[in-house]
């Protein structure tokens, strides 16, 4: 029963305030809502948003969301609609958001009564962060809602001198790579290099950098342990995490952990020049295919077992399926063979696993790689 109880609880917040609207932006969560509305309520719904995400704060990003939630709602509910149609872009400097359905429209009398507490309350929301909330409806003719909202000043990217970005994977020949790739597209950009996860470290405190491309698995230190310090070193820092790894393994475990994208080493050249791009705007990129699932696993719907373990716990596994000792991780990680071995009894638990073999299996069959 409790545990009924905590999922209904977080099913309740991530409908609210999903949490991809915070990892990927108003944009990305404006898609996500659009396919979860047409999903449950078996209405066609087309969202139309840009490709890149539109930087405004956290609660004008919140207000616009909700508003978008709440008009669905009341179509979902009453309008008898067939079709929704939303529309979300930058228009006169300010963000516009429009909601159009083709329902059997508002009464005249609802439109402006102070009982009608769904418009009161999206009007409201908008007005308070010095937005415009405007309704059109005709009866068997539809509804439109229609928000704007004041951007920032400094929405768009402003670039003084060279963009720095450091690239960081303990092979050189993919560095290389990395850096014609990117330097064909951005002319004006600087690359500086890191081959193990200290010389990030250091490459970082010694310039400042305006992106960090890390690849996630490097000798040493994780590049989870490299991430965790960048964000707190560096919290405004974009980072693009390279691995080897398929997406639906590793992206929801690093965009948790605090990187601004993730791209399969595997993926087209012209997807990284596409989220290189997006970050150094300030946005997020992630495959659009694993919205859903990034929305479910950070909302806190069910996981599989290997996302139920923590980052130090996956790390410790990646390292025990390689065949080291305990002593030897411990020595790595800077913690007791004591410390290893209770994160070892915890990998076996959520795992659902009696022993090491059984522990190797599994990562084989999900396709976890061993550390090196």
């Amino acid at each position: 029963m409790a545990d009924e109880v905590i999922q209904c609880v977080q099913k309740i917040a991530t409908d609210l305030r999903p949490a991809v609207l915070d990892s990927l932006g108003l944009c990305a969560a404006v898609e996500w809502q659009t396919r979860d509305f047409q999903k449950h309520a078996g209405i066609p719904c087309r969202a139309s948003v840009p490709e890149k995400d539109i930087s405004v704060g956290h609660d004008t990003a919140t207000a616009v969301f909700r508003i978008l939630q709440e008009s669905l709602t009341n179509v979902q509910r009453h309008a008898n609609a067939t079709r929704v149609d939303i529309v979300l872009r930058k228009e006169a400097g300010q963000l516009l958001l429009r909601i159009r359905d083709n329902g059997c429209g508002i009464p005249a009398e609802a439109l402006n009564s102070p009982m009608s507490f769904g418009l009161t309350g999206m009007r409201e929301r908008a007005l308070l962060l010095g937005g415009q909330f405007e309704v059109w409806s005709q009866a068997e003719s539809g509804t439109t809602i229609e928000v704007r909202m004041p951007l920032p000043k400094n929405d768009t990217l402003q670039v003084m001198g060279k963009i720095r970005i450091l690239l960081s994977d303990d092979h050189q020949i993919v560095r290389k790579a990395l850096m014609q790739l990117l330097s064909d597209e951005f002319t004006d950009a600087e690359f500086c290099e890191a081959s193990t996860p200290a010389e990030t470290l250091e490459c970082l405190a010694r310039q400042p950098c305006d992106l960090l491309v890390l690849d996630i698995f490097m000798p040493g230190r994780s590049g989870l342990e490299v991430l965790d310090e960048v964000r707190r070193q560096y919290p405004v820092l974009p980072v693009l995490i390279l691995s080897s790894a398929p997406e639906e393994q590793m992206a929801v475990r690093v965009l948790k952990a605090g990187a601004s994208g993730y791209l399969n080493k595997q993926a087209a050249p012209e997807k990284l020049v596409k989220a290189v791009g997006k970050l150094l705007a300030g946005g997020r990129y992630v495959n659009p295919a694993l919205l859903e699932r990034l929305a479910g696993e950070i909302g806190g719907a069910e996981q599989s077992p290997q996302e139920a373990l923590s980052n130090r716990e996956y790390i410790v596994m990646r390292k025990l399926i390689a065949g080291r000792s305990i002593k030897e991780i411990g020595a790595e990680l800077s913690l007791s063979p004591k410390t290893v071995s209770t994160y070892h009894t915890r990998i076996w638990r959520k795992l659902r696993v009696n022993n090491d073999t059984e522990m190797i299996r599994y990562a084989q069959t999900h396709g976890i790689e061993e550390e090196g």
